[in-house]
């Protein structure tokens, strides 16, 4: 009986040891993570968002959290909170938090918005080279985007190019005080007033030089030379490089082909000129007036900002009518949006009413951006010319939120291919922008 007793008592001894292990192997198994709430669910780049739940840990590098798939700062890790800054430009989307290599199951959708923040200048004038509010401008007029995120600004008063860097370091290209008409490279150029600016696929710039009356251009190593007109020599004729006159040119745009489009301010007219430096008029008759048509027949008054689309289609910031108008390639002239009679007014394109509209940009929908400079504020025209309000409203200068964000006097405006808006705010001496 000893015999048979002795394997039965080792058996259960054994089975009794695996069952206690599985027990305390229970007992110790760490709770699943989990997400229970999102605190705010809106808001605009670097909001602090609080990730609440359980079971997050509390190592800090262990936690990543994205925002519709871009990397965000986690700045807090707590067993029951997690702390995460909007990434920029994170758009609306899904928020995934990894615990190690596990992504927790709950992820809560969080609304993007857009706010207005300063990328150079301290808002005193002068001309100071440096990063951010180290910076100084004086009338930043014209301000064009390249493919590789950085700004280009005509700094009007200092009748210098300036260059800002996607990191807001400013320097200097070309041309310094006094002004004048020399070309030349770097600071040896003089500029008299440059005004627009527009920059082609190899980074050349055309700048529209109102003093001067003329269209220079601007290598990406700051060679200056006169593309089209003659210095000091205001006029209205068409012809090639020197033969051609301009009045005050203002806005310059460039399309897919090269061709750059000019609001010839004083001539009231808009002017074309080829990669090859030929210049003619598209529209206008040179009437300081109204009135839609083709060609000579329409009419503008004081015309200053252009944009073209990919269809070579022109629209103009026509600044003593409170207009926006719309000029195809074969020169038809029609209006897009404003009554004619100054004002602030959201609503149709036939309701809507703009304070000397001049600068204006082109997004990729097809949305355009109107620079509404004496309202001081950013609207917008969508594809039925159904005009709203982005930002700004009252004069001031205010970062923040569309909602509180404040200009004083916004003259141009250009759109990179993230989306991202930049406005030459002239009347506070800022480059700004809208993420």
């Amino acid at each position: 009986m000893k015999n048979l007793l002795t394997p039965l008592c080792r058996f259960l001894a054994v089975c009794s040891l695996t069952i206690a292990a599985l027990s305390c192997s229970n007992d110790d198994e760490t709770p699943a993570a989990e997400i229970t709430i999102l605190s705010p669910t809106s808001g605009p780049k670097l909001t602090p968002v609080t990730i609440a739940g359980s079971n997050f840990g509390t190592t800090l590098a262990n936690v990543t959290v994205t925002f519709n798939d871009k990397p965000a700062e986690v700045t807090e890790v707590t067993n029951a909170k997690i702390t995460a800054l909007v990434p920029d430009k994170a758009g609306t989307g899904k928020v995934v938090v990894k615990i190690g290599e596990t992504t927790l199951g709950t992820q809560p959708v969080f609304v993007y918005e857009l706010s207005v923040s300063t990328l150079a200048g301290s808002g005193a004038p002068g001309h100071v080279d440096g990063a951010g509010a180290i910076a100084k401008f004086d009338a930043p007029s014209g301000l064009t985007a390249d493919a590789n995120g950085n700004v280009f600004v005509t700094d009007f008063l200092n009748c210098s190019i300036r260059k800002i860097t996607a990191e807001g370091v400013v320097s200097s290209l070309a041309g310094k005080l006094p002004g004048g008409y020399v070309d030349a490279q770097g600071e040896l150029a003089q500029f008299g007033y440059p005004n627009g600016v527009a920059v082609d696929a190899q980074g050349n710039l055309f700048i529209s030089d109102e003093a001067t009356h003329t269209i220079r251009k601007v290598t990406p190593a700051g060679d200056v030379t006169t593309f089209a007109g003659k210095g000091w020599e205001p006029g209205d004729l068409n012809g090639t490089g020197s033969a051609a006159r301009f009045k005050n040119p203002s806005g310059i745009a460039i399309d897919n082909q090269g061709n750059l489009y000019v609001a010839d301010q004083l001539n009231n007219l808009i002017r074309k000129i080829t990669a090859l430096g030929v210049v003619t008029t598209l529209a206008g008759s040179g009437e300081p007036s109204f009135a839609d048509g083709t060609g000579a027949a329409a009419k503008f008054y004081r015309p200053v900002g252009v944009v073209v689309d990919g269809a070579g289609v022109v629209y103009v910031g026509d600044l003593f009518n409170h207009r926006i108008r719309k000029i195809t390639p074969a020169g038809v002239v029609s209006t897009v949006a404003g009554t004619g009679i100054a004002g602030f007014v959201d609503g149709t394109k036939d309701e809507a009413r703009f304070r000397y509209p001049a600068g204006l940009a082109l997004g990729a929908d097809g949305t355009l951006y109107v620079a509404d400079t004496e309202n001081r504020c950013i609207r917008k025209i969508d594809a039925n010319g159904q005009v709203s309000t982005l930002a700004g409203r009252s004069e001031g200068f205010l970062d923040g939120p569309l909602s509180v964000a404040l200009f004083r006097s916004p003259r141009e405006i250009d759109i990179d291919a993230t989306g991202t808006l930049y406005v030459a705010d002239a009347g506070d001496n800022r480059i700004r922008k809208i993420d």
